[in-house]
């Protein structure tokens, strides 16, 4: 952290609890926009993707189509004859087809509107991978489309079964749910039908859609689950706590689905679920919900007249790291002389994580980011290194869009970063964030297993590198104090310090066996400060010592001391 910026408070401990107050619903990853439908009670139903990179919706009573753009500006194309209006869906001729009652409609992406005759109570629309569209009639049939307007009908098997919505699947086929019945039906291109019974009768399934896992899912109402069912009819079912009605699949591979009493809902693929309210509350009736191109997921609200976006938050990953509570996407790429590749983030706490480049064990760059809203109104992005290759990484704020790019050129120790202006992207003060969208903190990963040596000893501020070879400390001061670092081990070989708080790291370390290069040990260090730092590191075989010291109010200047310790081996 900033010796500039520290000052202007008494203490640390101070200005991260007036930091702390910025923090916002949109803050933590997760925000909701809503838009006002320009004309009143319309009822915004159905909700998709178009091919021109905005967002289509139905207005069931409104006799209309609307189209809103990412920013949220919204235009409203007259739909004529029609009766109510139900889904919508981005059609394989680049226009957009939506179901309602005895038509199928098409519209062009200038809002001219054709009608074709189905049959009954048209309602689920999909494109299928027979360049045909396909739908649901709640009359008992599923419908086949082409895209010149060629209707076929394929009565489904169980009577009065009330096809609802309709997906493809990766096997080929079409997929629908049946509201009355209790069933999932699959339909081939050809028009065979099969139905799966659920394990409960009067489930109410409805929403439905295609994991990313080659198998199907959707939303039982009345049973207040998520059902997976497999290609081969094998059904698997997790209790959501709730009775939705739309899932979609999102960006970040986790399953969105519409909350009857008023909000989005977010399951992993392993069940864990997540709430999101939305402001008007359970009088809202969030109903349908899709992906947009914009990275977000967008859902319509039946009685509150409007359509919402929620940002889907960083997904952690092999080589994605997730700061500040899921807001921000950090992602490490490397290149030696040799080859290139990404950076594997391994996470430390809500705000910092670590990349390895070579090996495990190896620790290259730590990267935080913190909410210096209280100092001045911005996010700040802090990043030291202990090497040499070429370093670009990217942060991206996943609420606002924003990205900032850092580079270390090839063969340059990595030069500290501390940018306190990097993201102006601060919350409104005093807003609060529901406890629905706070997300557990990652911990530090347990200290690798070594033979430490007898002479050093782990503890609050001693790191023992090298299997306990070395000892490193690190003493820290400041304009107003000053103090010992604490250590965390990360590897045998790294650890790190932390000066204020726990969950803010301020210096990494590590200590390498360089004997079969140039007969040395080497030590290597990259600071997340400036205050006055000094690092000392000790061989305990040898008695011999190290003492690096970083000047106050001096970015951390990395230390890649490759001729340290000639005390081989």
């Amino acid at each position: 952290m900033s010796e500039r910026e520290r000052s202007r408070v008494p203490g640390l401990r101070f200005a991260l609890v007036a930091a702390l107050l910025c923090i916002s619903l949109s803050a933590r990853g997760q925000m909701i926009t809503e838009y006002a439908v320009p004309s009143a009670a319309t009822r915004p139903n159905g909700i998709a993707a178009g091919p021109d990179g905005n967002i289509w919706f139905t207005e069931d009573t409104g006799k209309r189509i609307g189209r809103v753009t990412p920013s949220g500006a919204i235009t409203e194309f007259p739909v004529l004859d029609s009766g109510f209006l139900g889904m919508i869906t981005a059609g394989p001729d680049g226009n957009l087809w939506f179901a309602g009652g005895a038509n199928v409609f098409r519209i062009t992406l200038d809002g001219a509107v054709t009608r074709f005759a189905a049959s009954g109570s048209a309602y689920g629309i999909t494109a299928g991978p027979d360049g045909n569209l396909w739908f649901t009639d709640r009359a008992g049939k599923i419908g086949r489309i082409t895209p010149a307007g060629l209707v076929t009908v394929f009565p489904v098997p169980t009577a009065n079964s009330q096809p609802f919505r309709i997906t493809a699947g990766a096997d080929g086929n079409l997929w629908f749910t049946e509201a009355a019945t209790g069933k999932v039906g699959r339909i081939t291109t050809a028009g065979t039908i099969t139905e799966f019974a659920l394990p409960k009768a009067g489930s109410d399934p409805l929403g439905i859609t295609a994991g990313p896992d080659g198998n199907i899912w959707f939303i039982e109402k009345s049973n207040a689950k998520i059902g997976r069912i497999t290609p081969g009819g094998v059904i698997t079912e997790f209790p959501i706590g709730t009775s939705g009605e739309a899932i979609a699949l999102g960006p970040d591979g986790n399953f969105w689905f519409t909350d009857d009493g008023g909000g989005i809902g977010r399951m992993t693929p392993a069940g864990a679920v997540t709430f999101f309210p939305i402001p008007g509350g359970g009088n809202s009736s969030p109903v349908d919900i899709a992906a947009g191109p914009d990275g977000n997921l967008w859902f319509t609200e039946l009685n509150g007249n409007k359509v919402g976006k929620i940002t889907p938050g960083c997904v952690p990953g092999a080589d994605v790291l997730c700061l500040q509570t899921n807001r921000f996407r950090v992602t490490a790429a490397w290149r030696s002389a040799q080859g290139a590749g990404a950076g594997q983030a391994v996470p430390l706490t809500d705000d910092s994580g670590y990349f390895w480049f070579f090996t495990s064990g190896n620790v290259e760059l730590i990267v935080k980011a913190l909410n210096g809203c209280g100092f001045n109104s911005r996010i700040w992005v802090f990043a030291g290194g202990l090497t040499n290759v070429e370093v670009t990484i990217t942060v991206t704020d996943m609420v606002t869009g924003a990205v900032k790019t850092y580079v270390n050129p090839l063969n340059t120790p990595f030069q500290p970063i501390q940018d306190t202006a990097a993201f102006q992207s601060c919350p409104a003060a005093g807003a609060v964030a529901p406890e629905s969208a706070v997300a557990e903190s990652p911990h530090a990963p347990a200290p690798d297993a070594a033979t430490t040596v007898a002479a050093c000893a782990d503890d609050a501020t001693s790191l023992c590198l090298n299997n306990g070879r070395f000892r490193a400390t690190a003493a820290w001061r400041s304009s107003q104090a000053s103090g010992p670092g604490f250590a965390v081990r990360l590897t045998s070989d790294s650890g790190y310090f932390w000066f204020f708080t726990a969950s803010n790291v301020e210096l990494i370390v590590k200590a390498l066996n360089g004997c079969s290069f140039n007969t040395r040990y080497w030590v290597f260090a990259g600071g997340l400060t400036n205050v006055e730092v000094t690092l000392t590191v000790t061989d305990t075989l040898t008695g011999a010592v190290k003492t690096y010291v970083n000047p106050l109010n001096t970015a951390f200047q990395p230390i890649q001391d490759t001729a340290a310790f000639a005390t081989c081996p």
